[in-house]
């Protein structure tokens, strides 16, 4: 078996074919995204809307209020079927990602554990993969950050490292976003009460009018949550690696990256999806951090240079 390099991840990662399949993951996942509008607007903003509504429709109306409570049922099963085609695009593009990885580092037998018997699946992906082959998409390019100073197991380790880092920090910031949007809610809510000298059952009213978006903030926020615990598990488990990555044997470290891309491959199935404009907000300054980072790794590894005994002239 031929030697592997690590500088031969960061080119075949520039492969046409890869930046395909990184255009497709991208698309799918924006799709699967805008499925989470629809379930907001099903599940949250129009039934909203209709609570705020129905006080101020005419008490006697026999139209509106039949029209509404139909509207609501067929807003619950458009809601349902949003979902459901959520799933399915989330699904794909976990799918696509683990291609990616898996060839880039050349492990595609953990690939093929996961898609082995999904024809589906794999007719689904090249048809996603031909679907937005000629849409123009930016920064696909130097996924991962070079490590070619490395070792080629080293290597494949911290660029899955880079994987956990980025969901996770990714994570915390828009946790934090959402914690301080329901905080600002709730004062908005509390000095409007004061300004109004609005009873407590007024209070209520407003509180129970905005139900469905609590609803959903809390359920985001517990989602996130769980996806942090979850990458802070794992990424301690990294750490403990890290330290001792130099006293393990290359056979030890590739069963650890294999175990490790099943991970990510199975974190990212059950992820919350996080809005395109934030991570694309965010994407720059993570990305110069990594590769500063990739930068000082590859300092501290770099290949030593042969010494050559000096021969003094006789004179």
């Amino acid at each position: 078996m031929a030697e592997r390099k690590s500088k031969d991840i960061y080119i075949r990662q520039n492969e046409d074919d890869m930046l395909n399949l990184l255009k497709a993951q991208r698309l799918v996942y924006s799709s699967a995204k805008w499925h989470i509008i629809f379930l907001f607007l099903c599940f949250v903003f129009l039934p909203l809307s209709i609570n705020i509504i129905i006080p101020y429709l005419p008490q006697n109306s026999n139209i509106l209020m039949p029209l509404l409570s139909s509207a609501i049922l067929v807003l619950f099963v458009l809601g349902h079927f949003f979902r459901s085609r959520l799933k399915e695009k989330k699904v794909l593009a976990t799918y696509i990602q683990q291609k990616f990885d898996t060839y880039v580092f050349d492990m595609q037998e953990v690939y093929q554990k996961y898609i082995k018997f999904k024809t589906h699946l794999k007719e689904n992906i090249r048809n996603a993969v031909r679907k937005y082959e000629n849409v123009e998409e930016a920064n696909l390019e130097n996924w991962y950050s070079d490590y070619s100073n490395l070792p080629y197991e080293h290597a494949v380790f911290y660029c899955q490292k880079e994987n956990f880092n980025w969901s996770l920090k990714l994570s915390n910031k828009y946790r934090y976003v959402l914690k301080m949007f329901f905080m600002l809610v709730i004062l908005i809510i509390i000095i409007n009460a004061i300004i109004n000298l609005s009873s407590v059952n007024h209070l209520i009213l407003i509180l129970t009018t905005l139900l469905p978006l609590f609803s959903h903030f809390y359920d985001s926020y517990q989602k996130i949550t769980k996806d942090i615990q979850s990458l802070r598990d794992i990424v301690r488990e990294i750490e403990q690696t890290e330290m001792k990555l130099d006293s393990l044997n290359n056979e030890k470290l590739n069963e650890i990256t294999k175990e490790l891309q099943e991970k990510i491959f199975l974190h990212r199935q059950k992820a919350y999806l996080i809005p395109n404009p934030f991570y694309r907000f965010l994407r720059n300054h993570f990305q110069i951090t990594e590769d500063d980072s990739a930068k000082d790794i590859n300092s501290q590894h770099k290949p030593k240079k042969k010494q050559y005994q000096k021969i003094g002239k006789k004179i």
